[in-house]
């Protein structure tokens, strides 16, 4: 099962751009949720032209509830130390 929340929105007539974003995924015993923002500057090159660069910051978290994992052979060398 996945979530995600996500948004932008512009600042100074459209020259700069801000957005951020959060997403968790869960999957089985697995479970990562990311958290980023990112911002964006447009520079007008003419009339019908801009240049725009921009930057994310970020972090990701992941786990995994290995004791939540089904052992399907008991004897496995692996699973039994």
């Amino acid at each position: 099962m996945s979530d995600l929340i996500c948004g932008d929105f512009y600042l100074f007539e459209k020259q700069v751009g801000l957005g951020a974003y959060l997403f968790n995924d869960r999957s089985g015993s697995a479970n990562q949720t990311d958290l980023f923002a990112t911002v964006a500057y447009h520079l007008k090159t003419g009339d019908e032209h801009k240049l725009a660069f921009g930057a994310r910051l970020g972090a990701t978290g992941y786990t995994a509830g290995l004791n939540k994992l089904q052992v399907w052979d008991p004897n496995d060398p692996i699973f039994s130390s």
